[in-house]
């Protein structure tokens, strides 16, 4: 297991700094010898609060701004494609960019005080990072449009309720609940996982038969190339 820690005081306010660091990580996950999970959380009170907002006011008045949104996408979604397991153990705030971070892992752990939403909106922002699409895909697009355009913050039981979050455990119990299910994960052969974790990207992208189809090739040994 790779265990990488948001640590950026008081806040943990996302920089390109922390994605070049997360960049690395991934390199580090995606090789076949690499760890078979990456587990991504916060230090001190929150896990995020967002991007950091002086990047983002530096960013929009330099003539690079469509460079550097481009190259920090690149980031979100290099976790999002990973072949092996993601996740996000969400403590405190989880806002802006640092949902949009969540979002991109696989899976996403709560703590119960945990409180969630994506208010740019309000900052006269939209979600620039895959929040958007990859909410609706999770909550549908009925409630995705309500926590967008109100601005609203959920908390750790409402995300549970509407299938933003996987698990809500309690405040000092959620490193033991990801270890412990990390534990169970690795438990498996690790093949299984990757075809599992391939499989069900493939459901979001694709119809029934050629899920089926890769179903079956995948059990029959024909595919999930690595």
């Amino acid at each position: 297991m790779l265990r990488l820690t948001l640590d950026h005081p008081p806040e943990n306010r996302i920089t390109p700094g922390m994605l070049r660091g997360i960049a690395g990580a991934l390199d580090r996950l995606e090789a076949d010898d690499g760890p078979d999970v990456l587990v991504l959380a916060g230090s001190g009170r929150s896990f995020s609060k967002g991007f950091d907002e002086q990047v983002i006011a530096a960013a929009a008045r330099s003539r690079t701004q469509r460079a550097s949104l481009v190259a920090w996408n690149d980031v979100y979604s290099r976790l999002a494609a990973s072949r092996k397991l993601t996740i996000a153990a969400i403590h405190g705030a989880c806002l802006g960019g640092g949902l949009e971070l969540a979002l991109a892992c696989q899976l996403r752990f709560c703590s119960e005080r945990a409180r969630l939403g994506l208010p740019e909106l309000a900052l006269g922002l939209l979600p620039g990072l895959g929040g958007i699409h990859r909410l609706v895909r999770l909550v549908g697009r009925s409630k995705a449009l309500e926590l967008l355009v109100g601005g609203d913050l959920v908390s750790a039981a409402e995300a549970l309720r509407i299938g933003l979050v996987n698990r809500v455990v309690p405040q000092d119990g959620l490193a033991p609940a990801v270890q412990a299910f990390v534990r169970s994960v690795l438990s498996v052969e690790r093949r299984r996982v990757w075809e599992a974790i391939e499989l069900t990207a493939l459901a979001e992208r694709r119809g029934d038969g050629e899920c089926l189809t890769a179903t079956l090739e995948a059990i029959l040994g024909d595919r999930i190339r690595y």
